[in-house]
């Protein structure tokens, strides 16, 4: 699932001149961080050795240019690397200031959040939460193309915990702390995550770091089967930011997860009678359907599929649920069999006798045609090719004269039919398309599609 996870893409990018103005302001970092959490690092400088290859060339870099303050010119240096796109080597450059100034300059600061974004590239707008047999992974895209092996994904988690030690405020310190989670997150230690994010919600309350905290802490906790402990953060949340635009969906979201922290251990075991006691009890706040999808997503995390098909198969015979609900659970039924390569045939037929009742009760043309064509599909798959003609030729007259729908029909009819060897078949229907939709330049494409199909068939 493409993210809605949150757009948090904070890189620092202050210019030297930047740090110049802000240098006169800055206290101490030993008055600053009296009675605050320090890193572990204590006063020990950052450490070089993974930065080696890099160090030579930053000394050349740096002896080219005279009449320039050392510590500005390594600031620059990382600035332009990673404007670049060179990460390790903006990386390397702000290490080797750190090593050298130690935590007491007035950058420093501003140097640690920066050396933590180069050792941490995330792009925080494109990621995918997905749910594995072994647990939830994070599917992650790093900025300019670049990607950071997991030593250098480590370092970072010291680099942030170093950032929010010098944070000069609540703010400054919340963002390093919220960075750190995801770097926890990226590298699949759950627990760290979630505690960097409890720990941002206490050292930097009241600023939009702990309220995006403590929202995905509660995610952390539920992907990872803890309910509860996500109802928590989320009162948090909602008690500590009255105002934050998601609070309108706490109430909700909590009764859901109270629904799946009531759940025992071996509710698999007898799934329709437990989805039928759940739909009693939830009966005052949500409609039958509502509590079977609440299920059904709950099982899909666990990749509870055989209980995910018995619920889903009860689903499909309530036959006074809304007509969008009943071709969801006929979607999810489907998917379910058909997700597994390799599964049995008979999951498979009873996909394709789904997806024929989908085609049915399908309350648009566009949600017909899709189903249409993947039971178009399956049923060639099954051997079933006369089958696949009908339901075909059907969903082309159900949608005869569509210039959105019946090209795709058609389209896949060609290439099913090329598929088979049977290039007159397809010659025919391009015709057809041709002839009702003049404006298609379809015989370049199928040109192409016909080549492919016999080299292919070459093999």
């Amino acid at each position: 699932m493409k993210t809605a996870m949150l757009g948090l893409y904070l890189l620092v990018s202050l210019s030297i001149a930047d740090l110049d103005e802000a240098r006169g302001g800055f206290q101490r970092a030993a008055d600053r961080l009296a009675g605050e959490h320090v890193t572990s690092a204590g006063d020990d400088r950052v450490d070089l050795t993974p930065f080696a290859a890099e160090l030579a060339n930053l000394e050349l870099e740096l002896s080219s240019v005279e009449n320039a303050r050392r510590d500005d010119l390594l600031a620059r240096i990382g600035r332009t690397s990673a404007s670049a796109g060179r990460f390790k080597h903006a990386s390397a450059a702000y290490a080797l200031f750190l090593s050298e100034y130690g935590y007491d300059h007035p950058y420093s600061a501003q140097i640690a959040t920066r050396y933590a974004d180069s050792l941490f590239p995330l792009r925080f707008d494109q990621m995918d939460l997905v749910h594995t047999p072994e647990g939830p992974s994070v599917q992650a895209t790093w900025r300019m193309g670049y990607t950071p092996d997991r030593d250098q994904l480590i370092l970072a988690t010291k680099a942030y915990d170093l950032a929010a030690s010098l944070a000069m405020d609540a703010p400054s310190r919340g963002s390093a702390l919220l960075k750190l989670g995801w770097v926890y997150r990226v590298l699949d230690n759950w627990r760290a995550s979630t505690l960097a994010w409890d720990r941002c919600s206490h050292e930097a309350s009241g600023t939009r770091s702990a309220a995006d905290a403590l929202w995905l802490a509660a995610e952390n906790l539920r992907v990872t089967d803890n309910p509860a402990e996500a109802a928590r953060r989320l009162h948090q949340l909602a008690t500590a930011f009255p105002r934050d635009p998601r609070v309108s969906t706490v109430g909700r979201m909590v009764e859901e997860l109270e629904a799946e922290a009531g759940r025992p251990e071996n509710w698999s075991d007898n799934p329709i009678a437990n989805l039928l006691t759940e739909i009693d009890v939830r009966s005052p706040t949500r409609a039958p359907h509502e509590t079977y999808r609440s299920v059904v997503r709950w099982l899909e995390r666990r990749h509870n599929r055989k209980a995910s098909i018995a619920v889903s198969r009860w689903a499909c015979t309530q036959e006074d649920w809304p007509v969008e609900e009943r071709v969801a659970c006929r979607n999810q039924l489907v998917d379910a069999f058909l997700r597994e390569p390799g599964d049995k045939e008979t999951g498979r037929r009873e996909a394709a006798e789904r997806l024929g009742e989908i085609v049915d009760l399908a309350p648009s043309d566009a949600a017909a045609v899709h189903a249409a064509l993947r039971l178009v599909r399956l049923l060639d798959e099954l051997g079933q090719p006369d089958k696949s003609d009908q339901v075909a030729e059907e969903i082309a007259a159900r949608v005869k004269g569509s210039r959105r729908l019946e090209p795709i029909v058609m389209t896949t009819q060609i290439e099913l039919l090329l598929k088979r060897g049977n290039k007159d078949g397809a010659k025919a229907v391009l015709d057809a398309l041709a002839e009702s939709h003049p404006d298609y330049d379809v015989h370049e494409w199928f040109d192409a599609v016909f080549a492919r199909a016999e080299e292919e068939g070459s093999k």
